[in-house]
């Protein structure tokens, strides 16, 4: 072989040696990553992400439906409060306009 077929054949496995050391050091920093993320989303569960987030899930629905439940109640006792009162409130006036007739009355005998 002559001496330029042989230079161009040590380039061209000179080339390929760098690619492929650099492909084997993105491959670890790749199987570092991929273990990173499933320690991440596997770890010590039973279960995996989906099902506990779907449970999660169910659960704040749970929560809102008897939240709503109890927003149902207290505005009913809220109405109940605010009829109560206004009643209250007239008792009041009444009781005040015959105390105040009883009292006029008084005076004048």
């Amino acid at each position: 072989m002559s001496d330029d077929i042989i230079i161009a054949i040590i380039g061209a496995l000179a080339a390929v040696t760098a690619a492929l050391i650099a492909q084997g050091r993105a491959l670890g920093r790749i199987r570092r990553d991929t273990s990173d993320v499933k320690w991440q989303v596997q770890n010590t569960h039973t279960t995996n992400l989906r099902e506990d987030h779907d449970a999660m899930a169910a659960n704040v629905d749970r929560v809102l439906k008897g939240q709503q439940a109890l927003t149902r109640r207290f505005d009913k006792f809220a109405t109940a409060a605010h009829e109560d009162s206004v009643r209250v409130n007239q008792r009041v006036t009444d009781l005040d306009d015959r105390l105040t007739d009883h009292i006029d009355q008084a005076g004048t005998a």
